[in-house]
């Protein structure tokens, strides 16, 4: 129907412009190409962006669907990538939950950082060893990934549902690996 009123013969293909997308996401989270959907929230993204400009550890926090994730997602990662603050354009950037084993989730999104030509089932388990046997292993593996990188390059994790790891862990004590890596990493100069 839509080809018919738009004079477009049937089949054939119909490009995509912001006039034929529907904006309205629903309860599904804005990602960053979503952006140019994403309204009110800039002065809250601009807050978030300075937080970080200042610290190297930043949660965002708030109630049950109140749009979190795409605060984060289609409001401060595209900034991010766009060069806001010196060199974001070049930090690499994981996005992951943690789900029930949050540190195999993690490895997993580590993967292309760190393989780089390596055999990744065997660089993952390697991987995984580490993070498990000690709290030094995320920052050392960042400190690989960015080895030769300048000094404004940071590495960006974003958690997105954090609370997964209390929330839905299988093992009463499989969170505290994931979480003392995270406090050391974020307790040191370089991540």
């Amino acid at each position: 129907m839509v080809c018919g009123i738009q004079g477009i013969a049937p089949g054939a293909a119909v490009a995509e412009d912001a006039a034929m997308v529907c904006p309205f996401r629903g309860l599904q989270v804005f990602d960053e190409e979503h952006t140019r959907f994403f309204f009110g929230r800039s002065a809250l993204a601009q807050h978030l962006i300075e937080q970080l400009r200042a610290d190297r550890f930043l949660a965002v926090l708030g109630p049950s669907g109140s749009g979190k994730s795409s605060l984060v997602r289609a409001g401060v990662l595209p900034q991010i990538r766009n060069g806001v603050l010196p060199g974001s354009q070049h930090w690499p950037i994981v996005i992951f939950k943690p789900g029930a084993r949050p540190l195999e989730n993690l490895a997993s999104r580590l993967l292309p950082f760190i393989a780089k030509g390596a055999d990744p089932i065997q660089v993952r388990q390697s991987l995984l060893e580490l993070l498990r046997k000690d709290e030094r292993g995320l920052h050392s593996t960042v400190q690989i990934a960015l080895a030769e990188a300048s000094d404004t390059l940071r590495f960006l994790i974003v958690v997105d549902q954090f609370e997964e790891v209390f929330t839905l862990c299988d093992q009463p004590d499989s969170p505290l690996p994931f979480i003392n890596n995270s406090l050391y990493a974020v307790d040191k100069k370089v991540l």
